[in-house]
């Protein structure tokens, strides 16, 4: 995981609905120490999708929403907490050693 790659976003609520939560699934983000979401560009392009679809609810049928959405759901891509959990911690202890002149060794994994 790219911790470069990751766009802070705020959730999107719409008729007190979340669309990370109710369309995608908490796997789309992940949650950095201070509690704000992040997640691909990739994702943020289609949760702008999935809001606009939902926004226009009124013109399309719900079978046509549904299917719609489900379409942007499968093409997300995943993120895991864990995974980045791990590259937060070794990217820390890595500046850590370049700051104290220590051995990288195990920093350019």
């Amino acid at each position: 995981m790219k911790l470069a790659q990751l766009i802070p976003i705020e959730n999107c609520i719409i008729n007190g609905y979340s669309l990370v939560d109710n369309v995608f699934g908490s796997g789309i983000v992940i949650l950095d120490e201070l509690g704000v979401m992040h997640t691909t560009a990739k994702n943020v392009k289609l949760i702008a999708r999935a809001q606009t679809l939902v926004e226009d609810l009124y013109n399309l049928d719900p079978q046509s929403l549904s299917c719609a959405l489900a379409t942007l759901r499968e093409a997300a891509d995943t993120l895991d907490q864990a995974d980045y959990d791990r590259t937060v911690l070794r990217e820390a202890r890595c500046a850590e050693a370049a700051a104290d002149t220590l051995s990288l060794a195990g920093c350019l994994e």
